[in-house]
C-alpha cells in the first residue's frame, strides 16, 4: 500500500507539473503574441524543449525570428544554433548566419554563446578572437573553456606557449574533475609543473586557487529559463 500511495502522489506532481507548464506557456505565449522579445525566447523554448507541450521545432524557430529580430541575445542566440544545425530540416546550415546570431549573445555576457563565438573563431583560424571568447566564458565558469585554454597554451598552438597559464587553467578545472579523469589530470599537472620555476608554480597555484566565477545577469537569466518565464508573466501581469 505505502508504495501505491507513492506511486499515486509521484503521478499526481507529474500531472500538476505538467498541468503548470501547459498554463505557463499559455500565458507567455500570450505576452509573445504582443510583441514582447523576452517572451517569444521563452516560448520558442517550450517549443523547442518539449515544455507543457509536445516539441516542435518549427513553432520555436518561429518565435525565436520574431525575437532576434526584436533584438533580444537570447532569442539570437537559439536562432543561431538552429543556423548551426539544429534546425537540420527548417533551415540550410550556414556557419556564417550562426555565428553572427550568437555573436549578439555573446556580446551581451551569456557564457555558453562566448564559447561557440570562440569555437568558430578558432575553426576559421582567427586564433586572437578565439582565445579572447574563450576567456570571457571561462571567466563564467564554462568547463569546456577552461580545457581549450589549457589545450592551446600548452601546446603554444596560435598563441605563445605559457605553461603557467596552462597549468592554472588545468588546476581549475581539477577542482570539478570526475574521479576517473584524476590520474590523466595529475600526469598532465606534473608535466607542467617540472617546467616552472618555483616562482612561476607559486604564482599559477595562486591564480587557481583565487579564481571565481563570475557569471553575467545574461548567463544566470539562461540558466533560470522556467523561473525567469514565471518572472516576466508576473511582472507584466503586475502592469
Amino acid at each position: 500500500m505505502r508504495y501505491l500511495v507513492a506511486a499515486f502522489l509521484l503521478l499526481f506532481l507529474t500531472i500538476g507539473c505538467a498541468t503548470d507548464n501547459k498554463a505557463l506557456l499559455r500565458d507567455v505565449e500570450n505576452l509573445a503574441e504582443k510583441g514582447s522579445p523576452e517572451a517569444q525566447y521563452h516560448a520558442g523554448m517550450f517549443y523547442n524543449n518539449g515544455i507543457g507541450t509536445p516539441k516542435d521545432p518549427a513553432k520555436a524557430l518561429v518565435w525565436f525570428e520574431r525575437s532576434a529580430l526584436s533584438g533580444d541575445p537570447l532569442g539570437n542566440y537559439k536562432l543561431g544554433c538552429y543556423y548551426a544545425g539544429q534546425g537540420q530540416g527548417l533551415v540550410a546550415v550556414d556557419n556564417n548566419k550562426a555565428l553572427q546570431y550568437k555573436l549578439v549573445a555573446a556580446q551581451h555576457g551569456y557564457a555558453l554563446a562566448q564559447y561557440d563565438v570562440a569555437n568558430a573563431y578558432y575553426e576559421n583560424g582567427k586564433m586572437e578572437e578565439a582565445v579572447r571568447w574563450w576567456r570571457q566564458s571561462a571567466d563564467q565558469g564554462m568547463p569546456e573553456a577552461f580545457y581549450a585554454l589549457y589545450a592551446v597554451y600548452s601546446e603554444g598552438k596560435g598563441v605563445p606557449r605559457d605553461v603557467a597559464l596552462a597549468y592554472g587553467y588545468l588546476k581549475i578545472i581539477e577542482r570539478n574533475a570526475a574521479k576517473q579523469q584524476m590520474p590523466e589530470i595529475k600526469e598532465r599537472l606534473n608535466a607542467l609543473e617540472s617546467e616552472l620555476s618555483g616562482t612561476e608554480l607559486s604564482q599559477a597555484q595562486e591564480f587557481a586557487r583565487n579564481w571565481k566565477p563570475q557569471k553575467t545577469p545574461l548567463t544566470i537569466k539562461a540558466l533560470s529559463g522556467i523561473e525567469e518565464t514565471k518572472r516576466l508573466v508576473k511582472s507584466k501581469n503586475e502592469n
